[in-house]
């Protein structure tokens, strides 16, 4: 297992040959156009291996910025949480996408397309009312290793206790 940090919240890992992007944001600048990453990114999202899953956390452009999301070929499949109004998949089918995988609060799912992957959203757990029906945090639970990304979602002590009796142990976070 290797990760790699690209910018801000976004991250390639690599596990058992397979490429999964985390809230790609690579290429330009984002929120307003106010913001850039820092530290700059070292690549574009050009010049990455092409990923076999996408997951992006929330709609917020330092998450899932516009340049970056045109360089990421429109049927990858994308996982996102199911937040009603849900604004970020209206936004990707918007964009063209067309391999969205909507995912349920603390239900884990099977990702086909990597195999033994496993997925588990869970919503905001800090109360803020707009991150109630935007923002996400994941665990991927492979064969062999458990992996959380909280991102901007500050995981409740319930939230912990949650996933400490669910998982066995966090292999990354």
């Amino acid at each position: 297992m290797r990760l790699v940090h690209r910018a801000n919240a976004c991250f390639s890992l690599f596990h058992n040959n397979k490429h999964i992007l985390f809230d790609p944001w690579m290429n330009g600048p984002a929120v307003a156009q106010g913001w850039t990453p820092y530290p700059p990114a070292k690549s574009k999202i050009e010049d990455l291996p092409k990923p076999d899953l996408v997951y992006i956390s929330h709609i917020h452009s330092d998450h899932c910025e516009d340049e970056t999301l045109n360089g990421i070929d429109k049927d990858t499949p994308i996982l996102i949480m199911d937040l009603a109004p849900n604004f970020l998949h209206k936004m990707l089918k918007a964009r063209g996408f067309t391999n969205i995988i909507l995912m349920q609060a603390e239900k884990r799912i099977k990702i086909d397309v990597i195999d033994g992957l496993e997925a588990e959203p869970f919503g905001a757990t800090f109360g803020h009312i707009c991150a109630n029906v935007i923002d996400s945090s994941v665990i991927f639970k492979f064969a062999d290793k458990v992996i959380l990304n909280c991102n901007d979602n500050k995981p409740s002590i319930e939230l912990c206790n949650y996933i400490k009796n669910q998982y066995n142990k966090i292999d990354l976070a």
